[in-house]
């Protein structure tokens, strides 16, 4: 499946939400032990990043970046 982001603002989406995986590697598993969602997670998880995305709507819509948060945070690619 091809994602509708750029490479370039993948990277950017990417090297943002690394930090906060790295002080947190187990947070997927601990949203999962309380019954989160995947959903939840990878939305919180960028508000974490601190990131600012309106740039990112522009031209993608909620599911074209949530689809790139679940690469990232979900598959770690």
């Amino acid at each position: 499946m091809t994602m509708k982001i750029t490479q370039t603002d993948y990277r950017i989406l990417k090297s943002a939400l690394q930090p906060v995986l790295d002080q947190h590697p187990t947070i997927v598993d601990t949203y999962r032990s309380m019954e989160l969602s995947d959903q939840r997670c990878v939305w919180d998880l960028l508000a974490a990043s601190r990131l600012n995305t309106t740039w990112l709507y522009d031209y993608l819509n909620d599911s074209h970046i949530e689809t790139a948060l679940r690469r990232i945070i979900l598959k770690g690619t």
